[in-house]
This record gives C-alpha cells, sequence and structure tokens, in this order.
C-alpha cells in the first residue's frame, strides 16, 4: 500500500498526539529526549563557511534589489549549532584522580646520576681515558697539551693505569695507533725535559713486552684448555654452543691484541722510541717459534711479517739519512752499531713460501711488492686511516670534481650517439 503525501501530513498531529504509539515506542528503549547528540567537532584551523556581512545584512532588515529586480538574499552555508553534549565519565574513569606509584628501592638510573667513585686516583684515570677518546687527526694537538699537563709520570701510582689505557686503545684500534705512538712520543719529550727520566717510555716498552712474550700466550692457551673442558663436561646442548662461541671470541680478541701489539711496536720505531736491537730481538724470537713448532704456529711467522711491513719504510728512511751523516763526518771513527738487516729476514721468508699455507705465500708475495714499490701501500690501504676535516673535505672536493667530469664524459659520448655516423665531423689527419 502506498501513502500520498497529503495524506501522511493530514496524519501527523494525530500520530502525536496518540500516548499509546509513544508508550509503544518507549517500550522498545527508544525517545526523542534519550537520543544522543552529535556535534562536529571545530577546530581553530577549520575555516568559517559563513560570511559575517551578510548575517549583519539580514540581522538589520536590508531588502536591496539585484541587477536584476530581485530582492537580495544573501547566501549563507552556516549549519544550526546545536547544544553540546553532557561532558560524562566513560567507563574506564579516565577523569578519575590517577594515584600516584610507589617507587621501588632498586629502580633504573641513567648513568649520570651514578654516584662517582670516592677513589680520586680512578678519577683520575677515567678523566684521563675520556681525553684518550676524543684524539682525532683534528684535535690531536689540543688535547695533547691537555695530557701532557697532567703529568702523569709524577704520579708512580697513576703510571701504570694510564699506560694500560694507551696500550688497550693502540692495540683495539689500529687505525689510530700511529696517533697513540705520536701522543706518547711528546710525553717522552715532555718528561725528559722536566725531569731527564724515561720512567713513561719504560712503562710502555714494558706493557708491550709483557704481551710480546711467550708467557701470555701460555695463560692463554691455558685458559683455552680450560673452556673446552667445559665443553665436555657440559650436559646440555645449548650450553656447548654458548662455550663454542665463547672461544671464538676470545682467540679473536688474543689474536687483535697480539697483531695490535706489533703495530704499536713499529710505530714506537718510526718515532725512535725503539731501538734496532729489540727489532732484531723480535723478528728472530718470532721466526725462531715458528721453527721450533714445526711450522705449525703461523701466527708468529703472520707476526714477522707485519712487522717488517710496517718498519720497512722507516728503516729505510733512517738508515738512508745516517749514511748521509757518515759520508759528511767521514774523519769521525766509526762506531760498531747494530743494523737490521730486513733483507736477510725477507729472503727467510721467501724462501720458506713454499711450505706455508695459500694464506701467508700471499702475504709473503705482498711483502716483495711492498719492498719493490719502495714500502709505499696501494691507495686502498692508506684510505682507511682517520684524517682530519682539512682531508676530508679535499676528498670530498676530489670526488665532485671527478664526478663532474665523469658526467661530461658520458654527456657527450650520448651527444655522439644521437648525432648518427652521418653527422660526425671527420679531421683529415693527413
Amino acid at each position: 500500500m502506498i501513502y500520498s503525501a497529503d495524506f501522511l501530513m493530514s496524519i501527523r498531529p494525530t500520530v502525536k498526539s496518540d500516548p499509546e504509539l509513544v508508550l509503544r515506542i518507549k517500550a522498545l528503549g527508544l525517545h526523542r529526549d534519550q537520543t544522543p547528540f552529535f556535534q562536529k567537532p571545530r577546530g581553530p584551523q577549520e575555516k568559517c563557511r559563513w560570511n559575517p556581512r551578510n548575517l549583519n545584512r539580514e540581522s538589520q532588515g536590508f531588502n536591496q534589489q539585484g541587477q536584476h529586480g530581485q530582492a537580495f538574499r544573501p547566501r549563507t552555508n552556516r549549519r544550526p549549532q546545536t547544544p553540546p553534549a553532557p561532558k560524562t565519565q566513560d567507563s574506564m574513569g579516565l577523569e578519575s584522580k590517577v594515584e600516584a606509584w610507589n617507587r621501588s628501592e632498586k629502580a633504573w638510573k641513567p648513568r649520570k646520576t651514578f654516584p662517582t667513585s670516592s677513589d680520586p686516583l680512578q678519577s683520575k684515570a677515567k678523566e684521563i681515558r675520556g681525553l684518550l677518546n676524543k684524539i682525532t687527526p683534528t684535535t690531536f694537538g689540543e688535547l695533547t697539551e691537555k695530557f701532557l699537563a697532567e703529568n702523569v709520570f709524577k704520579n708512580g701510582q697513576l703510571l701504570p693505569l694510564v699506560v694500560d689505557n694507551i696500550f688497550d686503545k693502540a692495540v683495539e684500534e689500529p687505525s689510530y695507533c700511529p696517533l697513540y705512538s705520536d701522543l706518547v712520543a711528546c710525553q717522552v719529550q715532555e718528561e725528559s725535559r722536566v725531569n731527564r727520566s724515561k720512567h713513561f717510555l719504560i712503562s710502555v716498552l714494558s706493557r708491550c713486552q709483557k704481551t710480546f712474550e711467550a708467557e701470555s700466550r701460555i695463560a692463554f692457551k691455558e685458559k683455552l684448555e680450560g673452556l673446552k673442558k667445559d665443553i665436555q663436561e657440559a650436559d646440555n646442548e645449548k650450553t656447548k654452543k654458548l662455550l663454542q662461541e665463547n672461544i671464538a671470541k676470545a682467540q679473536l680478541k688474543e689474536r687483535r691484541r697480539v697483531m695490535g701489539n706489533i703495530g704499536l711496536i713499529a710505530q714506537l720505531y718510526r718515532n725512535k722510541l725503539v731501538s734496532l736491537k729489540i727489532l732484531n730481538l723480535c723478528i728472530a724470537t718470532l721466526l725462531k717459534t715458528h721453527k721450533e713448532s714445526q711450522k705449525s704456529d703461523e701466527e708468529s711467522l703472520e707476526c714477522a711479517i707485519k712487522l717488517i711491513s710496517d718498519v720497512g719504510k722507516s728503516w729505510e728512511q733512517q738508515r738512508s739519512s745516517e749514511i748521509r751523516q757518515k759520508r759528511l763526518r767521514y774523519h769521525v771513527k766509526p762506531q760498531v752499531e747494530i743494523d737490521l738487516n730486513l733483507h736477510g729476514y725477507i729472503a727467510c721468508l721467501q724462501n720458506l713460501a713454499p711450505t706455508l699455507s695459500n694464506r701467508l705465500s700471499f702475504k709473503v708475495l705482498d711483502l716483495l711488492d711492498l719492498r719493490k714499490n719502495k714500502w709505499e701501500p696501494r691507495k686502498s690501504q692508506t684510505q682507511n686511516g682517520p684524517k682530519t676535516l682539512e682531508e676530508i673535505h679535499a676528498t670530498a672536493k676530489k670526488e665532485a670534481l671527478d664526478n663532474e667530469k665523469e658526467r661530461a664524459k658520458y654527456e657527450k659520448q650520448k651527444r655522439d650517439q644521437r648525432r648518427g655516423p652521418q653527422n660526425r665531423r671527420y679531421v683529415n689527419l693527413c
């Protein structure tokens, strides 16, 4: 059945005033007064869509005629404002006052709020360690002055702590080893100028000697045997796997420490803090250890190759300068001096190369190529070290110029390809 609009409008008052109909609607849980209001939020960034001038004109009763004789009716898109919905408290009680939590006695605290050590010696060592962490090629001069102002060589208790920090930094960061060696050289010169002593240098050399000698290797082997014994006694596969990972980490750390010590010795020789006698002793000891182990100790031979590679350039420079001075002072009676038989050691390594593993054989070949190139390493090896800000800017500028040249070359090739062979200009050179 279809009702017309006129019929519905005629029965509208009756439906509104019918109490039975209202009661039935309330029985269903519906009522006009219980209908929730919805109001669209209006933020400060929302633009107003009505013109206040039109409202003023409408409110003042303006009845202006338009161009076509029609009455002026202001147009507005303003919607009738509904009263705001009553503020109700949600079921979760978010507007209720939150009680303060009880703070635990063992609560985590930031590192800066930890109480500092009461020992002034440890505090001073920590301060110097922070100074060493900031050393770069750019800040080397400024931080060296601060380090020298501490006068570490005057404090017998602080000296071994600082030397251990410098040694650990030089060993763990091989690229920064030359900087730490230069720092040691500056401290030795300052101590020699003030007290005419060499306590700092003796402490550094003793630390290097302790790491180089066989006693440290024996202690490390005993530590590895203990870990292997723990693996055999472990019943859980997870525990065995964890112990094997610990063994691999310990071997890697020991290898890095030994190779870093060799690099530090070479850098100390560059600054003329290690004599040729010590270098001869180190290289001869490494070759002897490899021979006594029935050529199974490849680590000793690798250390010898690294030491020769690192000291080769400095040895050539110092030797040539000494020969030049002897020629100028030919009337002075020559003294018996110990020389580094570097070429003899290289010949010995060259003879051992066929019996070595492929990895060490290639290292010997790299050593021969390095000597042939006058001890100048390849560019790929020299670019790994730290640089100053000026060097970084110069490198970036050079790379930008190279990229621009490559781009111009590429664009020229593309233009030549678009022209085709018939449009190219050939120059007759005959």
